[in-house]
């Protein structure tokens, strides 16, 4: 599909020429989540869902046009986020957009603190630096989308291949993945490709939903949300384990009845338990037919993974894993190990779109699925665009097999441009951008610690989540 040129009348060649960003707004929004369960699982209990809002405020564009980003939080925190946020901004003040087209692999670096020999200490590429300059990333690739006035996912599923190539920062992942191979899958994905955009165009992409399942919640509670998600057309339900195993026995059970045997059924640990834990409890478990199981063991853990997965594959059950992958190098060593057999990663725990698409790459080659971790604030709004891109771009898949993006709806009220759900699967965002711009009232309302809500809580974050 090619770039509407009557909106962009100088053609995409020089759309962004003399566009500058001169300053970067930030804001820490803070909900509160925790109130009533939402969020609630195994690990986190009662988290309050929290980011740190970006906007980049540029000349040369149409009036009220800002870059939009957010880097995501479960509530105390946050503030450290936002001040990684300022340290980083200096990178992104002035910085001419045409320079993302040329070349945004080097921008990546400068923005994400990969190239300063100072903050580098703080990861490298890993933590609350690198989950900052990701939010500031994808402030710049939500401001150029909307210079080009099309939804983000139709912009990188038509960017030329060399602009493309430039923006991957393909460092320490060489072994597995060469720029010629990037290009080799792009052009072999050239055949058929604008059928797939119109397909997710019209179509969307599968989805699976969470809301109905955590652990705070309920048998009765999530019996209604079940009942309720499958007349909207879902189909594939997600539900938290690692609460002892009679717990996780009635849940599944449960959730198997009222979905049927029909249903898909995921299960996610959110990292509680060892290896062998792992492998005994979804041993037990696997008589309620789970599709996969997510999140384990610690995070970083390569190789407990690579057992799980050995073990468990037999069984029919994937491994995923990917929601606190924190860079590529890391995901590079769970993909080649074998330690994932599904890929959830993200565009906010690693460095944003740029090394999202390296990992979705990466994926591509391991013949891994890309089912992308949502929900948090504004995650969804994201994923509705990274799971278009995987289909239209990267993965070119025939058949949906168990691809699949999560859906939660929480907290999308608060959005100008929220994702939709219809008939279980993502609609395809149709507004400019990533559609991760806030409603005023919602900044006003949420915004820590100033803001109406919290103004008689001061103390909330003080006793919240211990």
């Amino acid at each position: 599909m090619p770039a509407d040129r009557s909106r962009s009348p100088k053609g995409r060649a020089d759309v962004l020429a003399g566009v500058i960003v001169r300053h970067v707004h930030l804001r820490d929004i803070r909900f509160h989540t925790s109130k009533d369960g939402s969020g609630s699982d195994a690990r986190s209990k009662d988290p309050d869902y929290s980011c740190v809002y970006v906007e980049l405020i540029a000349d040369g564009v149409p009036a009220g046009v800002k870059g939009v980003g957010i880097a995501f939080s479960l509530g105390r925190g946050n503030e450290v986020l936002l001040q990684c946020a300022r340290l980083l901004s200096r990178a992104v003040t002035d910085l001419a957009l045409e320079e993302c087209r040329h070349n945004f692999a080097a921008v990546w670096r400068r923005v994400t603190g990969a190239a300063d020999g100072q903050l580098l200490w703080l990861g490298p590429e890993k933590g609350a630096v690198h989950q900052a300059g990701a939010a500031l990333v994808n402030a710049l690739w939500d401001l150029w989308a909307k210079i080009e006035q099309r939804p983000l996912w139709q912009l990188v599923a038509t960017l030329p291949k060399a602009t493309l190539l430039a923006a991957l920062d393909l460092s320490d992942v060489t072994d597995v993945l060469q720029s010629s191979e990037v290009l080799d899958i792009l052009t072999k994905n050239d055949t058929g490709k604008s059928e797939r955009v119109k397909c997710v165009a019209e179509h969307g992409v599968p989805a699976y939903t969470t809301a109905t399942g955590w652990a705070g919640y309920s048998d009765e509670k999530v019996r209604s949300l079940v009942l309720a998600a499958k007349a909207e057309g879902f189909t594939a339900f997600k539900m938290k384990v690692g609460l002892g195993s009679e717990s996780d026995a009635r849940r599944a059970k449960l959730l198997r009845e009222v979905i049927g045997n029909e249903g898909r059924l995921m299960m996610d640990a959110n990292s509680v338990w060892a290896a062998d834990e792992a492998i005994g409890h979804m041993k037990a478990l696997a008589i309620h037919k789970p599709l996969w199981i997510e999140e384990p063991l610690h995070p970083d853990d390569v190789l407990g993974h690579a057992r799980v997965a050995k073990a468990l594959t037999p069984l029919g059950i994937y491994t995923a894993g990917g929601e606190q992958t924190v860079n590529r190098v890391m995901m590079k060593q769970f993909l080649s190990s074998g330690g994932y057999t599904i890929c959830q990663q993200d565009a906010v725990k690693l460095g944003g779109l740029n090394e999202w698409l390296v990992v979705a790459f990466m994926a591509k080659k391991f013949e891994v699925p890309m089912c992308c971790h949502a929900g948090g604030v504004g995650l969804c709004n994201m994923v509705a665009h990274l799971g278009a891109i995987d289909a239209a771009l990267i993965s070119g898949h025939e058949e949906e097999g168990v691809r699949m993006m999560e859906y939660i709806d929480h907290l999308s009220e608060h959005f100008e441009h929220p994702p939709k759900a219809v008939n279980g699967r993502y609609a395809a965002p149709i507004a400019p951008g990533w559609g991760l711009d806030m409603k005023p009232g919602a900044l006003e309302q949420f915004e820590w610690p100033s803001g109406t809500y919290w103004a008689d809580k001061p103390q909330h974050f003080e006793i919240a989540g211990w």
